[in-house]
């Protein structure tokens, strides 16, 4: 799946599309500051949804992990 990460919604950053992993991981290497993380609505499962546009901040020299677990549509 791709996962996409932003500094404003809707202006993805160059290189900011990655595909999770077999594991559903997804890797970013950026600059520190404050990311949204998007699903590229062109190949997310229908049948899967989130509720909030997640967040994450990162700090100069810090690792920052963020999960976000997709629900099946219709159970949040």
């Amino acid at each position: 799946m791709e996962v996409d990460i932003a500094t404003e919604i809707g202006k993805v950053l160059e290189g900011g599309h990655v595909n999770t992993d077999a594991n559903g991981v997804a890797t970013f290497k950026v600059k520190p500051g404050n990311y949204f993380i998007f699903f590229n609505a062109l190949n997310f499962p229908q049948d899967l949804e989130y509720r909030e546009t997640p967040q994450i901040e990162v700090s100069d020299g810090k690792t920052v992990s963020k999960i976000i677990i997709l629900q099946a549509k219709g159970s949040l």
